[in-house]
């Protein structure tokens, strides 16, 4: 069994099967997906920016994949938030 533990406290148990995981009810994965930290047979490892890849149903069971987000991906959603920060402050002035 792998347990896997995001950055707001909450704790999910899966089976893993590859870089698969898979549980028994469809998943509430949390907003924040950084620092994940996954244990499992083959050891401890952190995901710092996590996405869902793929999340899907299977013989009633759900099977979804967590990677590390892409430096680019990052870096757009950083330049989003600065855009969002600076319309903010001319509607001040």
């Amino acid at each position: 069994m792998t347990k896997i533990v995001f950055n707001d406290g909450s704790v999910l148990n899966a089976e893993q099967n590859g870089t698969n995981y898979i549980v028994n009810s469809k998943p509430a994965f949390p907003e924040d997906l950084t620092n994940i930290t996954i244990e499992g047979a083959l050891g401890t490892s952190t995901i710092e920016n996590g996405m869902i890849v793929e999340c899907f149903a299977l013989d009633n069971r759900y099977w979804f994949t967590i990677v590390e987000k892409p430096q680019s991906e990052v870096l757009k959603e950083q330049i989003l938030d600065l855009e969002c920060i600076i319309s903010d402050l001319l509607k001040m002035m």
